[in-house]
């Protein structure tokens, strides 16, 4: 797999069975929030106030986007670590843009094969 690739995900992929939703041709796959998206979360409502820890609430740093599994997808990035939570960079990802919505997306690149 390389940069323009045309991919689409693996069929009975066993692996990735919590990324799936059951009965469903949904992915979840994630990206990282903008800039933008984290100044509108400081703007809103659900940002003000503290958890039930007392802690101030963070802003989120990822967001689920979901994918057609029997979609086409174009390769952005083949191999790349993606930080998707407030821990260590995710590596084995892909970073992969739908052809139909624009979207990005950073998939486990074992749940994606290219299309020949």
């Amino acid at each position: 797999m390389k940069k323009g690739d045309l991919v689409t995900f693996i069929k009975d992929s066993h692996n990735a069975t919590r990324s799936y939703r059951r009965g469903t041709n949904v992915y979840y796959a994630s990206r990282p929030i903008t800039a933008d998206e984290c100044a509108e979360w400081y703007g809103s409502e659900s940002s003000k106030g503290i958890d039930s820890a007392g802690e101030s609430k963070l802003p989120p740093t990822s967001v689920n986007v979901e994918l057609n599994r029997s979609g086409c997808y174009l390769v952005e990035k083949a191999r790349c670590r993606v930080r998707l939570g407030w821990g260590n960079p995710t590596p084995g990802m892909t970073k992969i843009k739908c052809l139909k919505t624009g979207r990005i997306a950073f998939v486990d690149r074992t749940h994606l094969q290219v299309l020949a």
